[in-house]
């Protein structure tokens, strides 16, 4: 399954400060743009109504006489001088209404503002008079009724306030709720989406499909949730795979087990029961049966033994204790021990062993079974006249012991599987008892050394290479698995040549 594309997240945190950022700036554009409204709506058309020249501080001059009060005569208007003491002294139109002495109270009423009251009247001083002369405009009524030119009513105000400021209210909520739903598909889509493709993916793993892999795009909290959980998954599905294949090579040893057995077993009991009905008459035939099942219990003890051997080996608790050892020496005693065996099946013996001393980390006891299985299995399943050849070599990091024949060779549908227990090339080689557990049991002592066993495939021979560390250190352990990927088999065979 293709991996989603790495991209370099955010913070999470960053991420919710800037949306909370955005979130907050477009509140407060929004409150500015209603509360702008409410006050266009109010305030705005009192400005409006007034047109230039018709209020008293626009057309005030310091020489009263020079007023131009020519539109405001042509609306029914006129405009009067009056002193401090409320007293008109000049009149610039005509006056339609009101004394030319005013009281406290008429001039109090003068300004005050009543749908009742005929006329608009707005004040002014008349400049370098020093607030002695005031200038008043008085404008019809009846005639700003009809056209708008005058401020609305205190009480008009009023209610366009209210009526705008519920029209803003109701404006701000639905922006608002615009706004949070704007603000929640941002953070679902970053978040929620995410967590949703999380909750799947437990969901999956709880149901056994490991292979499921978590593709999304978010920050980089929830990025790293993502490559952990895609880590856990892809160990878990190796894990239900090893299991598979542990379930599966059970199932194999247990059949190969039980076939193995059944063939001694049966001829063991076949002659037992001859011996018992007296149906062997001879001495020699008698001999010749007994001799016939002390081989069969053998064969039976050396699988018993050989299976729980691989039992213990197969323990990751299973004690290895390395010391140094020589394996100069060592290859020297299998090689002496061996040598008359393969004389006297008429093998030729070769070993090429340095003189020197090669010292490194090793369980003698292990190491003996593992390269004698590999020894034994040359005598067993090739024919007299074979060349066997053992050699210790020696590298920088690595000592390797290789084990040919130029026997009747393995065949190739074998040998991806020749390391599991019971393979057996006994379609290519001679079957006379092997118990196909050699190789398997050989493996784990190699890999219990941290070192690797090898098949190589050559033509006309059969070349099993065991690699050992000449150190047990983790950073060299690193070192032999990194060159173990590097190695080329034919680099392996021009070893020791």
């Amino acid at each position: 399954m293709r991996k989603p594309k790495k991209l370099k997240a955010k913070k999470l945190f960053r991420r919710l400060i800037s949306y909370y950022i955005w979130f907050s700036i477009t509140i407060t554009c929004i409150a500015i743009l209603v509360f702008g409204f409410i006050i266009f709506r109010t305030v705005g058309p009192v400005e409006e109504v007034l047109y230039p020249g018709i209020q008293s501080n626009v057309i005030v001059k310091s020489d009263y006489k020079q007023i131009d009060a020519s539109f405001i005569q042509s609306i029914g208007g006129w405009v009067e001088i009056v002193d401090q003491e409320r007293q008109v002294v000049h009149i610039i139109g005509e006056k339609k209404a009101g004394p030319m002495q005013y009281d406290r109270m008429q001039w109090q009423k003068l300004f005050y503002d009543s749908k009742t009251k005929p006329y608009y009247v707005s004040s002014a001083p008349i400049p370098g008079t020093n607030d002695q002369l005031l200038a008043v405009v008085f404008i019809s009524s009846e005639y700003a009724i009809h056209e708008p030119l005058l401020h609305k009513m205190a009480e008009e105000i009023n209610a366009d306030f209210y009526h705008s400021l519920l029209i803003g209210v109701i404006l701000l909520l639905i922006l608002f709720m615009i706004n949070l739903f704007i603000y929640g598909r941002l953070a679902s889509k970053r978040v929620t989406g995410p967590l949703k493709s999380i909750l799947g993916g437990l969901h999956s793993i709880v149901d056994g499909q490991y292979d499921k892999r978590l593709q999304y795009s978010g920050d980089y909290e929830l990025q790293q949730i993502q490559d952990h959980f895609n880590t856990m998954a892809e160990k878990l599905e190796q894990a239900e795979q090893m299991k598979q294949e542990m379930e599966a090579s059970k199932q194999r040893m247990l059949t190969g087990i039980s076939h193995d057995l059944r063939t001694p077993i049966t001829t063991i009991q076949g002659y037992t029961q001859a011996l018992q009905l007296g149906l062997i008459e001879t001495e020699e035939k008698r001999q010749q049966v007994l001799t016939t099942m002390l081989q069969k219990s053998q064969r039976v003890s050396e699988l018993i033994d050989d299976f729980f051997e691989l039992s213990k080996l197969e323990s990751s608790d299973y004690p290895c204790e390395l010391e140094q050892t020589d394996l100069s020496e060592f290859i020297r005693e299998v090689a002496a021990e061996y040598y008359p065996l393969f004389e006297e099946q008429k093998f030729v013996f070769n070993y090429y062993i340095p003189s020197k001393a090669v010292s490194v980390p090793a369980n003698s006891r292990l190491l003996y079974r593992a390269v004698s299985n590999l020894l034994s299995n040359s005598i067993r399943y090739n024919p007299p006249g074979t060349t066997v050849s053992i050699l210790l070599n020696v590298m920088p990091l690595e000592v390797l012991i290789r084990v040919e024949d130029n026997g009747v060779g393995i065949p190739e549908e074998l040998r991806t599987t020749i390391f599991d227990a019971f393979s057996r090339g006994d379609r290519a080689r001679k079957s006379d008892g092997g118990t196909g557990l050699g190789l398997t049991i050989a493996k784990h002592i190699v890999e219990k050394h941290n070192g690797e066993i090898k098949l190589q495939s050559v033509a006309g021979k059969t070349v099993f290479d065991i690699w050992l560390p000449a150190q047990q250190t983790m950073r060299t352990t690193e070192k032999l698995v990194n060159r173990a990927a590097q190695r080329k088999p034919q680099d392996c065979l021009r070893i020791g040549k």
